[in-house]
């Protein structure tokens, strides 16, 4: 696994509307649907990955890992490549643990 290509993801303040107003922890519900399919796939994505490397990374290991998921998603996806914001991170990181 190259994880030397992951680091020229940067990650953007996405303004959704729902978020915007939102006090509580973001949710994949906040985002339309065609967005909040992209987010799970990523999560899921996610999940095999940090499963490849086991339970007890560190953060810095883990937004690697969530910015790998978002990359591979966006490369799959076939669609424009969105941009990964802070909300997103939050959203796929706690999908692990539920």
């Amino acid at each position: 696994m190259d994880d030397d290509t992951d680091s020229d993801i940067d990650v953007h303040v996405s303004k959704t509307p729902k978020i915007e107003k939102k006090k509580a922890r973001p949710k994949a519900g906040d985002f339309d649907n065609s967005e909040k399919e992209l987010v799970l796939v990523a999560a899921n994505i996610y999940r095999v990955l940090l499963a490849s490397r086991g339970p007890f990374l560190n953060t810095a290991m883990e937004v690697k890992l969530i910015k790998k998921a978002w990359k591979l998603m966006n490369a799959e996806s076939g669609l424009k490549a969105r941009a990964l914001s802070p909300f997103i991170v939050t959203i796929v990181s706690i999908s692990i643990t539920h």
